[in-house]
């Protein structure tokens, strides 16, 4: 393990709040900026024979976007210090990898979905206005999703079967919202589980 791992801030109950902050700001710089940073035309991903075969829909929007609340309320309700940092610290490893991605070869679904008339259609107006269109590959979604579940997961009983879950449904929701194809749910779940196996053994001093 590097000196510089160890020496990174410790994530603790007291400073989880301006950490959670911190790390927003951080993501909304290396999401929104990567697409900026790229010279290249987004490439549009064609479906796969399997795309194909999973159905559209509207609604799941709603799962898509819980991941919002998935990410904060799992690391603020961690008691956990050791596991709160190294969560959080996977988390921002997998964020600056992702955006590296996008910067060297940012894709495109090159599809949209229609809500009609309906409540939804502004909700996927306000989705469509602050994303971005060439960050597809690999899907950040599925992969904060993915640690967020596994720090819920090590809590035993339960959190055993109900974070896996929720991480399949958003998982899932990112296809039938067609915001991602498989193979971004592939590279996103990649991502998630190097970051998470990254930081193991990751050792930090106290703020």
């Amino acid at each position: 393990m590097s000196r510089g791992l160890a020496r990174l801030p410790r994530i603790t109950r007291a400073n989880v709040g301006r950490a959670l902050l911190v790390g927003y700001l951080c993501f909304l710089v290396l999401y929104l900026g990567s697409f900026q940073l790229s010279h290249q035309r987004a490439r549009v991903l064609a479906p796969s024979a399997l795309d194909l075969y999973i159905p559209e829909s509207a609604a799941s929007i709603w799962v898509y976007l819980s991941q919002f609340i998935l990410l904060p309320a799992t690391l603020l309700s961690e008691a956990d210090e050791q596991h709160l940092t190294r969560a959080y610290y996977a988390m921002l490893g997998a964020t600056i990898a992702s955006a590296l991605v996008f910067v060297i070869w940012p894709t495109t679904v090159g599809q949209t979905m229609s809500a009609g008339e309906t409540s939804l259609a502004i909700v996927w107006r306000w989705l469509y206005f602050f994303d971005v269109p060439g960050n597809c590959f690999p899907s950040l979604h599925v992969a904060l999703s993915l640690i967020a579940c596994s720090l819920l997961a090590r809590r035993g009983a339960l959190w055993r079967v109900l974070p896996p879950a929720w991480w399949l449904a958003i998982a899932l929701s990112t296809l039938t919202t067609r915001q991602h194809r498989l193979l971004d749910v592939a590279g996103g779940f990649a991502v998630g589980c190097l970051a998470w196996l990254i930081t193991r053994q990751l050792a930090l001093r106290r703020c």
